[in-house]
C-alpha cells in the first residue's frame, strides 16, 4: 500500500453530510474515506444528503473510482437520497464531472453540480424533504 493522496475533511449539519476535498484521490485516501465516511453515515437520519465541495485536482484513479462506487451504492444503501456536487477552482472539471455522474447513475443516486453552496444545500434539502 502507498501514502494516501488527496485531503478530506466529513462534517454533520442537520440532514446533510458535507465533505470538503482536495484531490487528486487515490484508492488508498477512497479506503480510508470511506470508512470515517461510514461512521458518519450511521449517525444520520433515515433520510439524508450529502454536500461534496471538491477542491484543486478532483480526478479519481481507476482504482479509486472502483472504490468510490462501492461507497456510493454503500450510502444509497443507507439513507442517502442525492448528492450536491461543488467544484471550487478545480483542474479537469469535465473529466471528474463525467467520472463521478457516471458512478451515481450506474446506482441511480439523484445528484446535481453547483456553483454555490447555498443553492446547493436548499436543493439538497427539498430533495430530501421530497424523497422522505
Amino acid at each position: 500500500m502507498f501514502l494516501p493522496h488527496g485531503e478530506y475533511s466529513i462534517e454533520l449539519e442537520d440532514q446533510l453530510l458535507i465533505v470538503n476535498a482536495k484531490g487528486p484521490f487515490d484508492e488508498e485516501i477512497v479506503l480510508e474515506f470511506a470508512t470515517e465516511l461510514e461512521t458518519m453515515a450511521s449517525k444520520m437520519p433515515t433520510t439524508w444528503g450529502q454536500l461534496n465541495i471538491i477542491h484543486k485536482n478532483a480526478l479519481l484513479t481507476p482504482d479509486a473510482e472502483q472504490q468510490m462506487s462501492a461507497l456510493v451504492q454503500r450510502r444509497h444503501e443507507m439513507g442517502m437520497v442525492a448528492i450536491a456536487m461543488l467544484l471550487v477552482d478545480t483542474k479537469e472539471q469535465l473529466t471528474f464531472k463525467n467520472q463521478i455522474a457516471r458512478i451515481y447513475q450506474h446506482h441511480q443516486v439523484v445528484h446535481r453540480f453547483f456553483v454555490n453552496e447555498v443553492d446547493a444545500k436548499q436543493w439538497l434539502q427539498r430533495t430530501i424533504t421530497k424523497n422522505h
